[in-house]
């Protein structure tokens, strides 16, 4: 979702592009005197990492007992690793999820919450829809 910035009469949206190398991502903003965001990969993934930081700061949460809404919008890529990360200090483990887009994701789970999500799983791959 693009918040759309008012221009007199007229709603536009800013606009996103790659520079033809498609190292760089450059962010148009319509407005007066105009605004423009010119970000290499390293920069893009730093910005990317605060954004997520700063909407988990942010109120109201994400909803984290509800299933997605059918509809919603995720990105499920075809390529990407997954790692396990032992933590026996806090007597579970770190899913991390390494996705393009994002880098390296990842969720703290408890013993509980890893044979939980170990059931479901096996579930899932038993039970397609």
């Amino acid at each position: 979702m693009v918040e759309l910035l008012l221009t007199g009469e007229q709603m536009v949206a800013p606009h996103w592009s790659l520079n033809e190398s498609r190292t760089r991502l450059v962010v148009d903003f319509p407005t007066d005197p105009p605004v423009r965001f010119d970000f290499d990969a390293d920069e893009v993934d730093e910005f990317i990492a605060n954004l997520a930081m700063t909407r988990a700061a942010m109120l109201p949460p994400p909803p984290i007992e509800a299933d997605p809404d059918p509809g919603s919008l995720m990105q499920v890529s075809h390529m990407g690793r997954w790692y396990v990360h032992p933590m026996p200090d806090r007597e579970g483990i770190a899913l991390l999820l390494l996705v393009p887009g994002y880098r390296w994701i990842g969720l703290w789970l408890d013993r509980a919450g890893g044979e939980r999500l170990i059931e479901i799983v096996r579930h899932a791959l038993d039970h397609p829809r």
